[in-house]
């Protein structure tokens, strides 16, 4: 299936810079609120815990949070100057915000805040990928958005 409807672009392009927006608030953003450091026990084991479960060492993943902040802060916060749009991976920060969400369940402290979060995170995000993929279908098959 093929969106040729100006709203599937852009709603595609609402919800990546939604979850990068997200994202940040969690991974970028180390004197925010929401910072992971706030809740982490442990922060020292807790980011050498995810860099081996990203497969990445603390340079690369420094250079892909650089990545991200870019194009945070030059195309979704601030429209800047700049001409071409580098989109980062979002593989990168979908198995950070796994890892996160899996060591928060896991703590007994932590869990109390997320109580609500009985699903692992890949169970999570199958279910939310199959309403999304049936919502975009129920549309195709309708053609309600889709031309």
């Amino acid at each position: 299936m093929q969106a040729r409807n100006q709203f599937w672009v852009e709603a595609n392009s609402a919800f990546l810079d939604r979850a990068i927006l997200e994202w940040c608030k969690l991974f970028a953003d180390r004197k925010g609120r929401h910072h992971w450091k706030r809740v982490i026990k442990n922060p020292v084991q807790f980011e050498s815990d995810l860099y081996k479960h990203l497969h990445l060492t603390k340079r690369e993943y420094s250079a892909y949070l650089k990545k991200v902040l870019k194009y945070r802060n030059k195309f979704i916060a601030h429209l800047d100057e700049e001409r071409v749009m580098h989109i980062p991976h979002i593989k990168i920060a979908r198995n950070t915000a796994v890892f996160l969400y899996d060591h928060l369940r896991k703590d007994p402290i932590a869990s109390q805040s997320i109580w609500d979060a009985t699903l692992s995170f890949v169970d999570f995000y199958s279910a939310m990928y199959r309403q999304g993929f049936f919502e975009y279908k129920n549309a195709y098959v309708n053609k309600r958005y889709l031309k």
